[in-house]
């Protein structure tokens, strides 16, 4: 296991498991601020999602269930997140593919994009998975963060927070809740840090192997390159050279060496014969770069080729100073389906929605499912008044990416103008719960009333989520 923290105002870096990371998370700082859709009327403060009835599920499940619950409650009071689908879209969909691979349910599972420079990733009991921007602007491709990802979902499966019981037991929820968040005062954080750390330390080394184990065996099903793991501890073992101070933290210095995980992981590869499949198309992991670097471009250009600086112009609404790039793009590549539904972005931002429509036909034309062309489709339409024609093609996007909150938003205007209420709010409820206000979604799905048998199943599959996952 490695980590990021800020400890003395110096920077230890890498990522790893969960009380020990997440103690880790608590002491740095916060940036950023979520945009999105105008702001709508909020549930009351005290309203909540009440917890799910007792089910089947073994002692540990149940424990780490409510663990992560708790967790993610206080996490969505004190962090900031990213809930576009170019990010936090994109990390949960590798996520789900991993989880996916195991064998295990994916709706189990749960991803999140914290908004923090540092490079740090972390895993809550119950299959709550936070990584930090910080670290995905510090990866170079899909088949790295799959890497990080897979490691993660390893030590969820292995159960690595239950190996000693009898601190477990011990642990009093609401204060782990607390320090893990920087809640407490410093020298009860400070006491309660080094006591966490020490639920831990007696089978780190172990945990972290197992991780990396699984993290090889189910990239490969998955379909990634079980490489871009090794990729991505030599990324780490550059940085650490470069800023981690020769005193550790006490809680890093109880794991391996990157060298030695480095070393053995490479073997398990060898031993394993995994097959290198192609890397996945560039286009996703693009969007999530460009839309990380325009929160940065007032004080760096964007980098990474013509269509990546695009699309952070794109991002940071400077539809002037992207536009040549993504023609550039589009001339570049012609069979670019990426570079031509971001053109049309660009061109529909701009108020050319005819010549807009046409980049999207033409990027549908190349990849039929591409989403970002679907969510043109639609928008073209919206913005023309066509609401039959956007409501297709909104729900094309939907049926393509579930966790596309704006495509939820959008569907749930259409469908409400056509007076299809009911369903209009399901799929408000859908943004609410994307964007992690599931306070909001659950009183939204609690208000739907439809004789439609259908849609009566998916709004108490929803709430049946919400009260099990908290999200």
């Amino acid at each position: 296991m490695t980590g990021a923290a800020q400890v003395g105002g110096r920077r230890a870096v890498g990522f790893g498991t969960a009380w020990g990371m997440a103690l880790l998370a608590a002491w740095l700082p916060v940036a950023g601020c979520a945009g999105g859709p105008p702001p709508r009327q909020e549930a009351p403060e005290e309203a909540s999602v009440p917890a799910p009835p007792p089910g089947e599920h073994s002692e540990s499940y149940l424990r780490g269930k409510e663990i992560g619950r708790e967790f993610l409650a206080q996490a969505l009071r004190q962090f900031q997140f990213h809930t576009d689908y170019d990010v936090a879209g994109t990390v949960s969909d590798i996520g789900r593919r991993l989880v996916t691979a195991t064998g295990a349910d994916p709706d189990t599972y749960h991803f999140f994009v914290v908004k923090n420079p540092q490079a740090n990733a972390f895993a809550i009991p119950g299959g709550y998975i936070f990584v930090f921007d910080g670290l995905l602007a510090r990866l170079s491709d899909e088949t790295e963060l799959a890497g990080v990802l897979g490691h993660e979902i390893g030590h969820v499966r292995h159960g690595h927070f239950f190996k000693d019981q009898k601190k477990l037991a011990a642990a009093d929820l609401a204060v782990i809740a607390a320090i893990l968040l920087g809640q407490g005062g410093e020298a009860v954080t400070a006491f309660s840090l080094a006591g966490a750390a020490s639920l831990q330390l007696a089978y780190s080394r172990e945990n972290e192997r197992e991780a990396d184990q699984t993290a090889v065996e189910i990239l490969p099903k998955a379909g990634y390159d079980v490489r871009g793991l090794t990729e991505f501890f030599s990324v780490l073992e550059r940085e650490e050279r470069l800023v981690l101070p020769s005193s550790q933290f006490t809680y890093l210095s109880t794991h391996p060496g990157l060298d030695e995980r480095l070393d053995r992981v490479s073997r398990l590869i060898a031993l394993e014969g995994a097959p290198h499949p192609p890397p996945p198309p560039p286009g996703r992991w693009e969007r999530l770069s460009a839309a990380l670097a325009a929160e940065d471009l007032g004080r760096r250009p964007p980098t990474g080729g013509t269509l990546a600086e695009g699309l952070a112009y794109l991002n940071a609404s400077r539809y002037a100073d992207a536009r040549p790039l993504l023609e550039k793009a589009v001339a570049d590549a012609p069979d670019s389906a990426d570079a031509h539904a971001a053109l049309g972005e660009c061109l529909l931002a701009m108020g050319e929605r005819e010549a807009a429509r046409g980049e999207a036909r033409r990027a549908l034309a190349l990849e039929p499912g591409l989403v970002p062309a679907l969510f043109l489709v639609g928008e073209v339409e919206r913005l023309e008044g066509h609401e039959e024609a956007a409501r297709a093609a909104f729900e094309r996007t939907v049926a393509a990416a579930p966790d596309h909150p704006m495509a939820h938003f959008r569907l749930s205007q259409v469908l409400e103008a056509k007076g299809r209420v009911p369903e209009a709010r399901y799929h408000l409820a859908r943004y609410l719960r994307l964007t992690l206000k599931p306070v909001q979604a659950y009183a939204t799905l609690k208000a739907i009333e439809t004789p439609d048998p259908d849609l009566k199943a998916r709004v108490e599959r929803e709430m049946a989520g919400l009260r099990e996952e908290g999200i």
